[in-house]
């Protein structure tokens, strides 16, 4: 099972979106650091209707269900 499988359905969607438009954005070299098997924690975040991604090189994204990510 991985980590993102126990999000709630709508949130598991939000991620998987994201996280493609996320990948296909950065180059080749560096979609190594955000393969799934990279991340290290995911907390749903109510107030700002986000989803918090943490990466194992330390690096988190805030990504949001209209498919962007800061």
């Amino acid at each position: 099972m991985h980590i993102y499988e126990r999000l709630h359905p709508t949130a598991q969607r939000v991620f998987e979106k994201t996280h493609v438009k996320h990948i296909n954005a950065v180059g080749t070299e560096e979609r190594k650091n955000y393969q799934l098997n990279q991340v290290k924690k995911l907390k749903v975040n109510a107030d700002e209707r986000c989803i918090e991604v943490y990466y194992q090189n330390g690096e988190w994204f805030k990504y949001y269900a209209n498919g962007t990510w800061g």
